[in-house]
């Protein structure tokens, strides 16, 4: 939902009490557009998912706040529907988190901004966030390597070409992957103004930005990177004997068809897309044969915790056979749905793995399939189509490299 910060308070109170009243708006993303920041848009935007633009603002700086908005609505609904399906196998759950109400003791690191701006932010940021500042963006990298931040300011620099790999040297490290990062920059400092988006930008914000609008960004984007790592926290806790397969900690076969029916009613209630993939690891018979059955179940521990880092929190992962594994991904459209198996390949099939017993690390590939929601569907449907897919790969793939065996022991010739 788009609210305009100009509007009345006596219309903006009954519009919070309209939403509150109807159970699909309760927790409705709300973008609010124009004022300056410290406008209260709704009485309880403190427990509220919220973004907040300037009164003019481009095209793509939209998309993002959007795109962040929405996915982590995903992971809202998807959170409250799996304590659901959790709870059908008379496990009991935890209660729901809520949107951090305060930022205190959250730390932001400033880059690369200096002179105005950089009173600006300290000012801003008085008495709300902790702030460190890094010179230059080298000094950066090097701060957010050994302290742990809530959120980054970076200066976009005088010509704009350096902030865009700043965000990209950022974002390659995974510990930094949800930190939420704001350049700051004059509006015609890129000349590809989607690079920093691309690059892993949240936000873009002038360098002549208000100090209340500077510090009701920070506190919205501290405030949606703790209700993230909450809601992640509490999805890890949610796994249960009944519900979690003990040799990978994945979900389980009968959890994974509970919980896909539910989301199969909602995605059909609400038109959504709904996306499940299905991968399969070459060859473990091979690693069984050559290398015992130890060390086959070891293997596919690995790659099990491996894939459940790699999805995201609201993507669930169940193991369906011996050497199979499938992915729900809720509200992911076909093509978003496979370039993400695609990555927990590439990152599978460049790992090498340690086991107990076996000399030198173990290289494995594993093939992917995908398939989206279709009128009629019901989780074996689903299931059986991505399933399908991925083994019509399989048989498509070109031949395995062959892998090396291990050592013989050696013979007594005297025998």
């Amino acid at each position: 939902m788009i609210v305009s910060a100009s509007v009345p308070d006596e219309e903006r109170g009954r519009l919070n009490a309209a939403l509150k009243e109807l159970w699909t708006t309760r927790h409705l993303p709300v973008i609010v557009v124009g004022g300056e920041g410290g406008t209260q848009p709704l009485d309880d935007r403190a427990a509220a998912i919220a973004e907040f633009l300037p009164r003019e603002f481009h095209d793509l700086e939209l998309f993002s706040h959007l795109s962040s908005l929405v996915r982590l609505k995903t992971m809202q609904t998807e959170l409250e529907r799996r304590l659901a399906t959790t709870a059908e196998f008379g496990v009991r759950t935890p209660r729901p988190v809520r949107p951090p109400k305060s930022v205190k003791g959250g730390r932001a690191l400033v880059v690369a901004c200096h002179g105005p701006l950089k009173k600006r932010i300290d000012s801003a940021l008085r008495g709300t966030l902790k702030v460190i500042h890094a010179r230059d963006y080298a000094a950066g990298l090097a701060t957010l390597g050994r302290a742990a931040v809530d959120l980054v300011f970076a200066g976009g620099g005088a010509d704009g070409k350096t902030a865009p790999d700043f965000c990209t040297a950022m974002r390659g490290q995974s510990q930094l992957f949800t930190v939420p990062l704001v350049l700051i920059a004059d509006a015609r400092a890129f000349q590809d103004p989607v690079a920093p988006y691309v690059s892993g930008a949240n936000d873009i914000v002038p360098t002549t930005v208000g100090i209340k609008d500077l510090r009701t960004r920070a506190v919205a984007l501290v405030k949606q990177k703790g209700y993230r790592e909450a809601m992640r926290t509490l999805y890890r806790q949610l796994g249960e004997d009944v519900t979690t397969d003990r040799l990978t900690g994945l979900y389980t076969h009968g959890f994974l068809h509970a919980h896909l029916a539910r989301q199969i009613e909602d995605a059909h209630s609400w038109n959504k897309n709904l996306s499940v993939g299905y991968i399969d690891v070459d060859d473990l018979a091979s690693i069984n044969l050559d290398y015992g059955y130890v060390a086959g179940d070891l293997l596919l521990r690995e790659i099990g915790q491996l894939m459940a880092n790699l999805v995201r929190g609201e993507d669930l992962v169940a193991r369906v056979g011996n050497d199979e594994f499938c992915v729900i991904e809720p509200d992911t459209a076909p093509e978003v749905a496979e370039f993400a198996l695609q990555r927990i390949a590439g990152v599978i099939g460049k790992t090498k793995f340690k086991l107990p017993g076996i000399e030198g690390p173990l290289a494995v590939s594993v093939t992917v399939g995908y398939t989206a929601i279709e009128p009629g569907d019901d989780s074996d449907s689903l299931i059986a189509r991505a399933r399908e897919q991925c083994h019509g790969n399989a048989k498509r793939a070109a031949p395995r490299p062959l892998r090396p065996l291990p050592p013989k022991a050696e013979v007594d010739d005297d025998d």
